[in-house]
């Protein structure tokens, strides 16, 4: 079987999205199954093929005419460039005509996912449109709505994601709700009270992860708990203005902005950690973080939204808080401060749950069923 992954970045670019794939790929490749990536080179730094532990990865060029326009985003620029659209198209016909897939898995609704289901349908090759958190606010974009349309199978990474694309399926469409995997590790927390007490937040800098809403928290902890320090892990639009904030709001000695780490890495600054806080506002799909810490039992403080309850049960391997209320989050780690028994039994039964639901075997065994559906192999 030959399976070719449709993604919106892949490494050294590594994401929620990139990394599941990455995993994903690579454990298709040692079960026999040959796995493809094609991305779109929008900065234009990438050869038109290099290989990443094994996998071939393609990228999805443009002409220098062309890259400008998604150099500054999409899709605007697509809705304004009808020879955008067609150079798209060409070289989508391109690559699929050259690898000849068996299958064609789109990871989320990047520019070039709707172009890949045409030339897919075309063809008559099978389409597998796997959701990592889109419409989970409810909104739906025209693109998205279109690939809904032109797919039959659709993977969503919770049920909270299922929920709130079940509108917009079409009458025989086949979808299968399908937690994300991991690989667990065999480290687990060696947090010391007496030695420190750090949290940690990881993602990307963006208005939905709710960052502002952390940092004031942490700002109300640190006044009960002085010794406190915060890990900011990760990047995005919004670091200079959290880094103000931090300025601001005077806790710059007691915060660390220590950029992106690799999955290793993060896992290993949970391992040192007294909590993990997730304070998104929105657009959760799953909660990889959360689920990341919890596999090296760190107990987590999230919003209750989206796939992260799905992710943490409350009071028994974190603590969920009302969406946007810092007193809420700061309250949580507090009370996880004065009770230890409890944030050591929440950080034992959020490693149980993640080896007993996040199994990366898991994973990808229902997702090769899922292709073996697909390819009318099984019904």
């Amino acid at each position: 079987m030959k399976v070719l992954h449709v993604v919106p970045n892949y490494s050294p670019y590594i994401g929620g999205i990139e990394s599941i794939v990455q995993d994903l790929a690579n454990s298709q490749m040692a079960s026999g199954i040959e796995a493809l990536v094609v991305f779109p080179d929008r900065l234009g730094k990438f050869p038109e093929e290099y290989e990443v532990d094994g996998v071939r990865v393609l990228t999805l060029q443009f002409s220098k005419q062309m890259l400008p326009l998604f150099m500054i985003g999409l899709p605007l620029p697509l809705k304004q460039s009808p020879k955008a659209i067609a150079e798209i198209f060409s070289n989508c016909r391109k690559i699929v005509h050259a690898i000849m897939p068996d299958l064609v898995h789109i990871h989320t609704a990047s520019e070039m996912a709707l172009p890949m289901v045409a030339v897919a349908k075309s063809m008559g090759i099978p389409i597998v449109f796997h959701l990592h958190g889109e419409f989970i606010d409810g909104s739906i974009k025209p693109a998205e709505l279109r690939l809904l349309e032109n797919t039959n199978i659709v993977v969503t990474v919770s049920h909270a994601v299922e929920r709130s694309v079940a509108n917009y399926i079409k009458p025989g469409t086949k979808i299968f709700s399908v937690l994300n995997g991991l690989n667990i590790p065999e480290v687990s927390s060696t947090y010391d009270y007496q030695k420190s007490m750090q949290i940690i937040m990881a993602g990307r800098f963006a208005p939905e992860k709710g960052f502002p809403i952390g940092l004031s928290a942490f700002a109300s902890f640190l006044n009960l708990y002085p010794h406190a320090t915060l890990k900011l892990v990760g990047n995005g639009p919004q670091r200079y203005e959290l880094q103000q904030l931090v300025q601001e709001i005077g806790i710059e000695k007691s915060v660390d902005f220590c950029g992106v780490l690799n999955r290793k890495e993060l896992l290993l600054e949970c391992t040192k950690s007294f909590c993990a806080v997730v304070p998104s506002i929105g657009g959760e799909g799953f909660g990889l973080f959360a689920a990341e810490a919890s596999s090296v039992g760190l107990p987590v403080v999230a919003s209750n939204l989206g796939g992260l309850p799905e992710v943490i049960e409350n009071n028994v391997s974190g603590i969920l808080v009302t969406p946007g209320k810092s007193p809420e989050i700061s309250a949580a780690l507090s009370y996880l401060a004065t009770n230890l028994v409890v944030h050591k039994n929440m950080g034992l039964a959020g490693r149980r749950n993640a080896i007993a639901k996040f199994s990366f075997n898991r994973f990808a065994s229902e997702i090769e069923d899922i292709y073996r559906f697909a390819l009318g192999e099984e019904s």
